[in-house]
């Protein structure tokens, strides 16, 4: 089971290269004259995009907040031996 505190640090890093590929894509190419990018195409592209956020966010959700308390070992079980000769 992955848990928030040790999956945050990862997160982060793929959310910030995700949307810095987002960013990225929207300067060279949409934001760009000399590309054809139709509507439907972009449309697309945002259904990609929130479909992997979607996913992201539902792994997040399942992540327990913090490791469990670790069980406790089962204490051992002590026989004592009788001596029959003192019985």
């Amino acid at each position: 089971m992955s848990i928030w505190a040790n999956e945050r640090t990862e997160i982060a890093t793929w959310l910030s290269g995700y949307l810095n590929m987002v960013k990225t894509w929207v300067d060279k190419i949409l934001d760009n004259e000399h590309y054809d990018v139709d509507k439907n195409k972009i449309i697309g592209l945002i259904d990609e995009w929130i479909a992997w956020l979607e996913e992201t966010k539902l792994k997040i959700m399942k992540m327990k907040d913090v490791d469990p308390a670790p069980t406790p070992a089962p204490e051992p079980i002590i026989t004592e031996e009788i001596n029959e000769e003192n019985a």
